[in-house]
């Protein structure tokens, strides 16, 4: 008997994309409820939210393939620039992994000088939070990216699809510079915030700022190639 899940898929969506998203769907809802029980105790409270910002790409993106299939242009052109705003927020996550250096790992050395790792459950209990999370968040924004080169291959050829992915890894390094460096900017401060916004980013953009995001970006790219190339491929955009 064929999956249910994968017959019954929306015509605007990639068939070989409903498994995965069913599956970080279901994913991210269990880790919500570890997240919310367990985060007054272990200090991840602000996890959830992260991961709710790393989602909206992945909604916006379903929002430009639903309105393209539906033929709604106007629409279509409002979810473009709102995924491209929030898909940093995806790959921003790979940076919180140095909240672990809160987490005391080692307990010491012996008398050979090798480290002792902490028997201390709730140590390894918050890695392997942190990890799932990170992970799951990141994922959200790939997956994204990856069906919007897919749906820009498909009309325009693979060379814009990949001209895509690497313009958005570029904007990323550079928003995650952003957001993690000294600025310490949101994405909706775009909205309620503009000229200001606007005047602290090219004020504090310097030499170091550059490379930094550069970094990032490299960050990002390498990132998602290595996720692509285990995702299916679509034989007309390869």
């Amino acid at each position: 008997m064929k999956n249910r899940l994968i017959t019954l898929h929306p015509a605007w969506l990639p068939r070989e994309f409903t498994r995965i998203l069913v599956v970080l769907g279901v994913g991210t809802a269990l880790l919500q409820l570890v997240l919310f029980a367990t985060s007054f105790r272990y200090g991840w409270g602000w996890m959830p939210w992260n991961m709710f910002l790393a989602w909206l790409p992945l909604v916006f993106a379903c929002g430009v393939l639903w309105s393209a299939h539906r033929k709604w242009r106007v629409l279509t052109w409002i979810c473009w620039p709102l995924w491209l705003l929030f898909y940093p927020n995806a790959p921003y996550l790979f940076t919180s992994l140095l909240h672990l250096n809160s987490v005391n790992f080692i307990d010491g050395r012996n008398q050979q000088w090798i480290f002792l790792f902490t028997t201390n459950p709730a140590a390894w209990f918050s890695l392997l939070l942190m990890i799932a999370g990170v992970g799951m968040g990141v994922l959200f924004g790939f997956v994204s990216l990856a069906m919007l080169q897919r749906q820009v291959a498909r009309r325009l050829g693979p060379i814009w699809g990949w001209l895509l992915v690497v313009v958005t890894s570029l904007l990323s390094g550079w928003a995650i510079w952003m957001g993690r460096g000294a600025l310490r900017l949101n994405s909706w401060y775009l909205f309620t915030q503009p000229l200001h916004t606007l005047g602290e980013i090219f004020s504090t953009m310097d030499e170091n700022a550059l490379q930094l995001s550069l970094i990032f970006a490299a960050m990002c790219l390498g990132g998602y190639v290595l996720v692509w190339a285990l995702l299916p491929k679509d034989k007309e955009c390869v």
